[in-house]
């Protein structure tokens, strides 16, 4: 997956591995843009939160829209690795 990570980091620029696949999401993935301002939103507001019954429903919808992060980016790797083939 080095050789798609060089690919993306030419495409979007020298940055570390999570942002440079978070630019992909965002510029390749319909949805993509709105997932991860959801995931930043949720993530802030479950560290301003206080009962820890609110903290744990945070925590639940923030690992969904992980996983639905880690199958675009598993995507994003599928598709350029076929273009290096």
């Amino acid at each position: 997956m080095q050789y798609v990570k060089n690919i993306l980091q030419e495409k979007y620029g020298n940055t570390k591995t999570r942002q440079v696949y978070n630019r992909a999401i965002r510029a390749e993935v319909p949805g993509g843009e709105i997932l991860l301002d959801l995931l930043e939103l949720t993530s802030n507001m479950k560290r301003k939160a206080y009962r820890a019954e609110e903290k744990e429903r945070l925590r639940l919808i923030e690992d969904g829209l992980q996983q639905i992060r880690d199958e675009f980016v598993e995507g994003i790797q599928k598709v350029y690795s076929k273009e290096a083939k």
